[in-house]
């Protein structure tokens, strides 16, 4: 096995009020942008729900020390059986492979060319023992393209800026490395970190009571770092490593008596990491890796500053550390940065902070997955519903998107309530018909769901910026479970989460711009699995949003309906659109088919 790191490389949306990713004010109650120093992680919601019993479980304490996985993520991780119960109840042979077969580009810049992990060998043999045997734990057949280049350019010491769509395996593309790394050269040697996650005596040795980091991962939202975090712990297993977590929504001390007893690497929200910084609790002169995950995400959010201050954070620290001859502070700084898309604003970060990166373009960014079957929708107001409640007729998992958490609230209490009353299967006959055609005729992924239809309302939750950061937990364990089948959200649920065996989405209200269109749909279609897509479009929705649908669609290979290239078509219409081709209303008249039309007839 080949050492790619020598020590000459690398030495060093929305409610207008409130808080929350998608509800575009107070963010630091979701993405912690000020330090997290809010009060939540214990249950706000007194009344319970209407349709019986507590819905978060009735714990409103706060976590408290070593309670567990389900109190506080930053103590330590599941236990084994928790740790790899959704691997254990995989089926390698449902995976479809070819989905990931997307066209791969290399920017060397001046870089020595990279042999990439091609075989599921290949990368066993890359990896230390003991991760390959959690790596087959986790059942892996094959790396995906991105981890097939990814992980040996990130070993290598050299920068990197990695674009691909969201489900295609990045967190494995940059946690492997840095844990390889960690093992094959001993850094914990220099530290003298604990290899034991609950060794409390580490805050009285005489290297403790800050953590030492190797590796700084940030993620912009709480969901997203947690995620990473259970990942790391997934692939470290067993190995001694330490990995904390660190994000806002929940009170300081137990995140912090949690770095204190060690860390190798930490991942965290920038809001909340930054607090720890500036208050001493982390100690930067080890920091060998820096890495944006979702940086797209990060700069929307209004992370970049921070982001900035963390940076310079490491930097000045690792001088510090040069002077006075620290071990490792020689290695130069590397930055991996992992986005979806690739706006101006990541070109600007990857200018400022990288250095003479790789640059790795997996599939086409902006372009949606083939393995996504999308269908838009262009029905009344009044008719919306009754095509939501045709769509739900079909089993399988769903997630429902909507802009507004006053949305979310109304339609997640209407659909509980049709469920009790019977009438979510009172539908038109023509509404239900046109759905009918459309997913039995079109749609395999559709006709082969599995799983038990909507039948309660306890299979129904929302979540959005309302809630704590507990029930955020609960909701998506419940959702990933199987025992919730329908999930109303605003975007806090968009991006970067990990929800497997999602079958359709949902576009109840269309989102602002197409980037947030692709982040959404992606959460369907994930891990070599079919997906559906299904958007309303309605009045309103800008005529740059609508031109940009039409040519992802077309990219993407998906059928473009006429009324939609009708509409996309009508430029200087700054407001919204004229309703063409297809109408509901009056008499139920139609114009042209809802969902007919090709892709390649499209005309800009």
């Amino acid at each position: 096995m080949s050492d790619y790191r020598g020590n000459d490389r690398r030495g060093g949306y929305g409610d207008d009020r409130r808080g929350g990713y998608g509800d575009r004010q107070d963010r630091g109650s979701y993405g912690d942008r000020n330090g997290g120093n809010d009060r939540g992680g214990y249950d706000r919601n007194r009344g319970g729900d209407r349709y019986g019993g507590d819905r978060y479980g009735g714990d409103r304490g706060g976590s408290r020390m070593f309670q567990g996985q389900q109190d506080n993520g930053s103590c330590f991780p599941a236990s084994e059986k928790e740790l790899y119960k959704h691997a254990d109840s995989i089926d390698p042979t449902q995976i479809d492979y070819s989905f990931y077969d997307l066209p791969i580009k290399l920017h060397k810049n001046k870089n020595p060319d990279i042999e990439p992990l091609a075989t599921l060998e290949d990368m066993l043999a890359f990896l230390p023992a003991q991760v390959a045997t959690n790596i087959k734990r986790l059942k892996y057949q094959q790396p995906t393209p991105i981890q097939k280049y990814s992980l040996p350019i990130a070993f290598s010491g050299v920068d990197l800026l990695a674009t691909s769509q969201t489900g295609s395996g990045k967190s494995a593309a940059f946690l492997l490395p840095v844990i390889k790394d960690i093992m094959d050269n001993n850094l914990k040697a220099i530290t003298k970190s604990p290899q034991d996650i609950k060794d409390i005596g580490w805050s009285r040795s005489p290297f403790g009571g800050r953590a030492q980091p190797f590796v700084i991962v940030l993620s912009p939202t709480r969901e997203l770092a947690l995620q990473n975090f259970n990942a790391a712990w997934q692939f470290s297993y067993k190995t001694g490593i330490l990995t904390r977590v660190c994000y806002g929504g929940e009170g300081m001390r137990e995140q912090s008596l949690a770095l204190r007893c060690g860390a190798d690497i930490i991942i965290a929200t920038p809001g909340r990491v930054k607090a720890f910084i500036e208050s001493g609790q982390i100690d930067l002169s080890y920091v060998t890796t820096f890495i944006l995950d979702e940086g797209d995400t990060m700069i929307d959010m209004g992370f970049i500053n921070d982001i900035k201050a963390i940076r310079k954070s490491i930097i000045e620290s690792k001088k510090i550390a040069q002077a006075e001859k620290t071990p490792i502070s020689d290695r130069k700084l590397q930055t991996l940065l992992f986005s979806a898309t690739f706006p101006k604003e990541i070109r600007n970060i990857a200018d400022e902070f990288l250095d003479t990166p790789y640059h790795l373009e997996i599939g086409t960014v902006g372009v949606s997955g083939v393995n996504i079957s999308q269908y838009c929708f262009n029905p009344s107001m009044i008719s919306r519903y009754s095509y939501l409640k045709a769509i739900l007729q079909y089993p399988g998992r769903v997630i429902l998107f909507c802009n507004k958490k006053s949305s979310v609230n109304q339609l997640t209490e209407q659909l509980k309530r049709d469920v009790v009353n019977g009438s979510l299967s009172k539908i038109p006959e023509d509404i239900q018909t046109e759905v009918q055609i459309m997913f039995n005729s079109r749609d395999e992924a559709v006709s082969t769901n599995a799983g038990e239809e909507l039948s309660k309302p306890s299979q129904i939750e929302c979540l959005s910026g309302d809630n704590t950061q507990r029930q955020r937990i609960i909701v998506l364990d419940q959702f990933k479970s199987g025992e919730l089948k329908l999930l109303v959200c605003t975007d806090v649920a968009q991006r970067g989460l990990d929800l497997p065996k999602v079958d359709f989405v949902i576009n109840y209200e269309m989102p602002a711009n197409i980037e947030d269109y692709s982040h959404r749909i992606g959460r369907t279609g994930r891990a070599g699995r079919k997906g559906t897509a299904v958007s309303f479009i309605e009045n309103g929705d800008s005529t740059l949003m609508l031109r940009k649908l039409a040519e992802n669609l077309i990219s993407s290979k998906q059928d473009v309906p006429e009324w939609l290239s009708q509409q996309a078509n009508q430029r200087g219409n700054k407001g919204g659109f004229q309703r063409g081709g297809y109408s509901r209303g009056g008499n139920n008249s139609r114009g042209g088919n809802s969902y007919g039309g090709r892709g390649g007839s499209f005309n800009w």
